[in-house]
């Protein structure tokens, strides 16, 4: 962690009142300290909040409980709430939509509880991050079971939205949580699948509508390395080999290049072997083809998504030279093939590359051993699409993969044991300099031309993705998610019969049921 002072609330008038000391992590740095360390305290103001794409934003009066009965206590005031975390959801997920509705950071509240290191589990505050966890965990010789692309979540909305990584034998992180304590306007409850199952089975992932999380107790694994592999293959040549692939390897995704026929593939397992530095082959640098296109090379050091956001900067949405940009990636990850052997936790973690705007989808897709097509259905679509109506879509269209989830309102559930998900996610850089007005117009283009391939293969949005002006994407949910809304909408009457923590988007699900 390293400290940096942020100037990140305002009076209500929009004057500027202080700077604070905030400890942060690598994502909230860009943040601007929006959700993980707001540590003194103020008279009542609305602080503007937005999250890391800087794509939504709200001002707010924020609560900063220090211990569970604190949150207890505002709960039981009768305040409408949200609690915010980190503020990376894509969609602002947490932020409070209307003036009577305060956010709850549970940042002041990031302790370890306890760990059994004989089952593999840790028991912590909701306001801990995955990487505070995580680094924790290794001293301890354990890990967390799968991680998302980065770890400066908070904990309790990391698997409030049905995270997840990539393996079709791996769950959206929900699956992780043994337990947990929720304080409700109905009182605090312990949940775990011996106490109450239908309503923990709810509460574990419920975007924060039915009160706020303060403990969990999570399933860890013992430590690991995994050795990574990356690959370019064809479209043909990826398609093929896909089934094995998914049977046969712990952790699989795809980057499908946009406009070249061309698909990183990206594997990882467990191994006993060393700890090694990527074996890439001696030959041409792989930057050269984006120094090429730039006609320059940036400082040194600069990484591949630092040469990918300088070449989308000045053209976003210009479908031709966007083509450029996706040939120069592809013939970067052509020069950058090989493998490594490294700590899961550095494996599984990646660059997202910077503020954009993405969309994600889950996709149902059979079981490993008797796959339904869909996946690859899907995808053929998508490009189609993309190429025939000159989307300028850069790359990656990331490709990842999950096993089912017991939580009833995670895109992965599921009474089947055995089905995995698909994953799908589109993208749009919004690059430092660029157009955002044009590039977030063509970006909802781009997402409303993908509906109907989601009808068909009955896809639904990631909870942290979806936006809520999205009604056609908020239709097609309300059929897919029919029966679980049901269960859901009567313990919410139950449990928050004022809707003291509403959200628009289950909100309105609700009302459809």
């Amino acid at each position: 962690k390293a400290t940096v002072s942020v100037l990140y609330w305002k009076k209500e008038e929009g004057e500027r009142m202080s700077s604070a000391k905030v400890q942060v992590g690598r994502a909230a740095a860009i943040l601007g300290g929006c959700g993980t360390g707001w540590y003194f305290t103020r008279p009542k103001v609305l602080e503007e909040l937005h999250n890391f794409s800087e794509t939504h934003k709200c001002h707010a009066v924020v609560e900063r409980p220090k211990t569970a009965e604190e949150v207890r206590r505002l709960v039981e005031s009768g305040k409408k709430l949200r609690a915010v975390g980190s503020g990376l959801s894509p969609n602002g997920l947490a932020f409070p939509e209307s003036g009577d509705v305060s956010a709850v950071s549970l940042s002041e509240m990031d302790g370890i509880i306890s760990y059994d290191n004989t089952k593999h589990t840790v028991i912590v505050q909701a306001g801990c991050t995955v990487r505070t966890i995580q680094d924790f965990l290794s001293e301890k010789k354990m890990t967390l079971q799968n991680f998302s692309s980065i770890t400066d979540q908070e904990i309790a909305g990391w698997t409030q939205v049905a995270a997840h990584g990539t393996g079709a034998a791996l769950p959206t992180v929900d699956e992780q949580i043994i337990s947990l304590k929720i304080a409700t306007p109905s009182g605090e409850h312990h949940l775990s699948r011996d106490k109450n199952p239908v309503l923990f089975s709810l509460a574990k992932v419920c975007c924060g509508t039915l009160g706020v999380v303060t403990e969990l107790e999570l399933q860890c694994a013992p430590s690991h390395r995994l050795k990574e592999t990356i690959l370019v293959e064809t479209r043909a040549e990826a398609h093929r080999h896909h089934y094995a692939r998914l049977r046969t390897h712990k952790h699989l995704k795809y980057m499908y290049i946009p406009t070249e026929d061309k698909v990183v593939v990206v594997t990882a397992d467990p191994t006993e072997e060393s700890l090694k530095e990527w074996d890439v082959p001696e030959g041409p640098d792989a930057l050269k083809p984006f120094k090429n296109l730039l006609g320059k090379a940036l400082d040194e050091g600069a990484s591949f998504s630092q040469y990918r956001g300088e070449a989308l900067s000045q053209h976003t949405t210009e479908y031709e030279y966007v083509k450029k940009v996706n040939k120069a990636e592809a013939e970067y990850w052509s020069l950058s093939t090989g493998s490594r052997v490294a700590d899961s936790f550095d494996v599984l973690g990646f660059d997202c590359g910077g503020h954009q705007w993405v969309y994600e989808v889950c996709v149902p897709s059979g079981a490993p051993t008797a796959p339904t097509g869909s996946d690859v259905g899907f995808l053929n679509e998508l490009l189609q699409v993309i190429e025939s109506n000159k989307i300028p879509a850069p790359s990656p269209i990331e490709v990842r993969f999950t096993s089912s989830s017991t939580s009833l309102l995670s895109p992965a559930y599921s009474k089947d044991p055995d089905e995995y998900f698909t994953w799908v996610g589109i993208i749009m850089y919004l690059p430092p300099g660029s157009d955002r007005r044009a590039i977030t117009s063509a970006f909802s283009s781009f997402r409303d031309l993908t509906g109907p391939i989601q009808e068909r293969y009955k896809a639904v949005p990631h909870w942290a993705k979806i936006e809520p002006s999205d009604g056609e994407a908020l239709k097609r949910m309300g059929g897919y998610y029919k029966e679980q809304l049901e269960v859901y909408k009567r313990y919410k009457a139950e449990i928050d019969p004022e809707n003291r923590f509403p959200w628009s988007v289950l909100d309105r699900l609700r009302e459809q049921a």
